[in-house]
């Protein structure tokens, strides 16, 4: 039997085995290992690759996550032909939806908004933060800065170039998350 005949009858079993030696080289949940190391200055440093005399494995907790928003088609701002404009709008809180936790590491709250019929030139969108007006403009999106932590009433409403209401949305309650800091 030549060598090239036994390297071939073999193959099967060797390739197996090589694919399991690579497989086994990687984590089942992708994750790494974390270490604690204190060099020699005594600085503490935490890496995937640990490296002087005093290590330490950490258990880190879990990640907070939030699922991501579905994406929503935007309507365009198209000014009515008419000079009037319409009595009414449908407006309606696309995001952040009702009862949406804002999870720690978001500062910012992004609010969008759809209105039908189209948004008139002289009429403009406000959004309003537990009754106190945020932003006034023509924009479907807005974003409210440094939102505080808490439960928060969004609403959003449409005025005429006379402040009068022409349309208002139910309310979204969200709550923010942010991290305390204990004694």
């Amino acid at each position: 039997m030549s060598r090239n005949s036994l390297f071939l009858t073999h193959s099967p079993a060797l390739f197996q085995i090589g694919v399991f030696c690579l497989a086994s080289c990687f984590s089942v949940n992708g994750a790494a290992d974390i270490y604690k190391t204190v060099d020699e200055n005594g600085k503490v440093i935490y890496s995937d690759n640990p490296r002087g005399k005093k290590i330490e494995a950490v258990d880190l907790p879990t990640v907070n996550r939030q699922p991501a928003q579905p994406v929503i088609q935007q309507r365009k701002n198209i000014a009515n032909a008419t000079t009037v404009g319409p009595k009414s709008y449908d407006i309606d809180i696309e995001t952040p939806t009702d009862q949406t936790h804002v999870p720690p590491g978001q500062r910012d709250l992004i609010v969008n908004t759809s209105i039908t019929p189209p948004l008139f030139k002289n009429h403009k969108i406000q959004v309003l933060l537990d009754g106190q007006l945020q932003q006034s403009g023509r924009s479907n999106n807005v974003v409210i800065k440094e939102i505080f932590r808490g439960a928060h009433q969004i609403e959003a409403r449409v005025i005429d170039q006379k402040g009068n209401t022409l349309g208002r949305s139910e309310a979204v309650t969200v709550y923010v998350i942010r991290p305390t800091v204990s004694n």
